[in-house]
């Protein structure tokens, strides 16, 4: 599995990361063919923000509606781990709801570094590492 997604994109994300640390953050991925064109940030609204991410469902539904007007898709999503790993937890494998989409999580530490790595939800259990192709670097 291969997910792209533009330098810019990324740039975006990283700077999310950094802004939102030490609370996670998140947003969507919206595209086609596992191809990112648009990041939609939202609001983590986890009743623990420090440990948990949760996409505000309005965001998730306005998301939702302007992909069916303009042929794309949700196709992830992107959290953060304060002081922690970039690569899925226990947590993160019990919130597979949705098989087919992508996961990019970034490690943030507290001196703003930050490293960001792609998944996919595997037919077995849990996740599989996902290759991650930058666009335009």
């Amino acid at each position: 599995m291969q997910l792209c997604i533009t330098s810019e994109h990324m740039k975006q994300l990283k700077d999310l990361g950094r802004r939102c640390y030490p609370e996670e953050a998140c947003a969507l991925l919206i595209g086609n063919d596992a191809c990112v064109s648009q990041v939609i940030v939202s609001e983590n609204i986890a009743s623990e923000p420090k440990r948990f991410f949760e996409i505000d469902p309005t965001v998730r539904i306005k998301a939702e509606k302007q992909c069916r007007e303009d042929g794309r898709a949700v196709i992830g999503v992107f959290h953060s781990h304060p002081d922690g790993d970039a690569r899925p937890s226990k947590t993160d494998e019990k919130m597979i709801y949705e098989p087919d989409l992508f996961w990019l999580i970034a490690s943030v530490d507290n001196a703003n570094k930050i490293e960001i790595a792609a998944f996919h939800p595997s037919s077995d259990d849990g996740f599989e590492k996902a290759e991650l192709k930058i666009e335009g670097k």
